[in-house]
Order: structure tokens, then C-alpha cells, then sequence
């Protein structure tokens, strides 16, 4: 986790991880309606371990508001997305980036 200040006791625990593209492959998962991402300051990491040009997500919300970045959070993260064919729809409580596939409204609706 991030640099926090935990009070209390700690055990530090060893876990497997995998990357998103490595399950969406192993599963067979080309398409997604909607995914949320909040995992406590690694989601940069997260969308970098989704390969786009092989899984369709319609709508995705990540939380951004990790670190020491402004109200609008890491822009990292909104230049990731932008940069693999999502728009930027809007924020939510400034916590939460809300982003939805190019093309998803003239397809779905």
C-alpha cells in the first residue's frame, strides 16, 4: 500500500498477484459492461495491466484521487485512458473518474 501511517499491529503477508490481461485471456473475456477500479492508490497500475486492444470495457469508473495530486486526481490516469480510446465523462465526489468507451453510445444506445 501507499506510504500510511497505520497504528496498531501489522503483519506484512506475501499474496500472488496476476496481471488483468492474463485472467481476461486465461476466462476467454473479450467484452466487460462495466468495471470500477479502487484499489488504494495502484490503479494507475491496474488499467496498465489491461490489455484494450484485446477486452472491451463499455463503462469504467477508477478511483483517482490518490497521492498528492489536485481535485482532479492523478492525470496519469485520465492520459492512459484517452490514449486507449475512452472519453472522459465526469467525476464523482472528486474521488471517482467515470470513462466510457468511444463509440458506446452510438453502439448501445
Amino acid at each position: 500500500t501507499r506510504d500510511v501511517a497505520y497504528v496498531g499491529e501489522q503483519e506484512k503477508i506475501e499474496v500472488k498477484t496476476r496481471r488483468l490481461d492474463e485472467i481476461f485471456a486465461e476466462e476467454k473475456i473479450t467484452h466487460i459492461d462495466y468495471m470500477s477500479i479502487d484499489v488504494e492508490g495502484h490503479e494507475y497500475n491496474v488499467i496498465c495491466g489491461i490489455n484494450f486492444n484485446e477486452v472491451t470495457i463499455n463503462v469504467l469508473t477508477i478511483e483517482n484521487n490518490s497521492g498528492n495530486h489536485n481535485l482532479f486526481g492523478d492525470p496519469k490516469i485520465r492520459e492512459y485512458m484517452l490514449s486507449n480510446g475512452y472519453e472522459f465523462w465526469g467525476r464523482i465526489l472528486g474521488l471517482d473518474d467515470i470513462y466510457v468507451k468511444d463509440n458506446f453510445f452510438e453502439k448501445y444506445i
